[in-house]
């Protein structure tokens, strides 16, 4: 299932963190927007791993919304994301 992960961290270490583990499996589309296809059992890892990642941020705020394929294909854009991979363009 496709999902869309933002978030807002103020502390730039572990803004920092979070990047780099959301890259490795995940298209970003905004500078704090990020975009990946997961499995239900992948989600709770993610969640978790995340949930590492963040502890003893200052009011972090970071969103995990999943997306059902009908959902997914109506959603719509205007503009290029900052990196656009097969799988992860939305027209």
């Amino acid at each position: 299932m496709q999902c869309i992960i933002c978030y807002d961290i103020s502390e730039d270490k572990l803004r920092g963190r979070l990047v780099k583990y959301l890259e490795k499996f995940a298209c970003r589309i905004q500078y704090s927007v990020f975009i990946a296809d997961l499995s239900a059992e992948h989600q709770k890892n993610v969640k978790s791993q995340i949930r590492k990642i963040i502890k003893g941020a200052d009011h972090p705020m970071v969103v995990l919304a999943p997306i059902c394929q009908n959902c997914f294909i109506k959603l719509w854009k205007i503009g290029d994301f900052l990196e656009e991979q097969p799988g992860c363009i939305i027209a």
